[in-house]
């Protein structure tokens, strides 16, 4: 389950399928209710709006095809399974377990969700991450 209050308007993230054989679907949060137990979401091509619990969001894990997703470039290999990507002034390094550095200072948190790499450029750009 997703800690509600890491959460923010326009994050993306998975929501647990009702049925047990459906895989996984991205929905964007549009709002979160006062008292952090219900969320509205729509889902990514923006037909369905919904409320639902807290407890069907699950992060979407920070990999290379979510950093490509989201304008970054494979700038580098630097060995076996080690590269570097960039976008603007972030760069991610996957040797330093994806540590994330902007303008080159790490900014002293393990980014493992896409809503926490949402979350934390708005912070320091005060301009959304566009997610293709």
């Amino acid at each position: 389950m997703i800690n509600v209050k890491e959460l923010r308007v326009d994050n993306l993230v998975f929501r647990k399928s009702i049925k047990k054989d459906e895989p996984l679907e991205t929905v964007k949060l549009l709002g979160i209710d006062g008292s952090f137990d219900v969320v509205d979401v729509k889902n990514k091509d923006c037909y369905i709006y919904e409320q639902i619990p807290v407890e069907e969001l699950h992060g979407i894990n920070i990999s290379e095809s979510v950093l490509l997703r989201c304008g970054f470039k494979k700038t580098a290999t630097l060995g076996i399974e080690t590269h570097n990507y960039t976008l603007n002034d972030f760069r991610f390094n996957t040797a330093l377990f994806w540590k994330l550095q902007y303008k080159n200072e790490f900014t002293g948190k393990n980014i493992m969700y896409l809503h926490e790499l949402q979350n934390l450029y708005y912070l320091l750009t005060g301009d959304e991450l566009t997610v293709i």
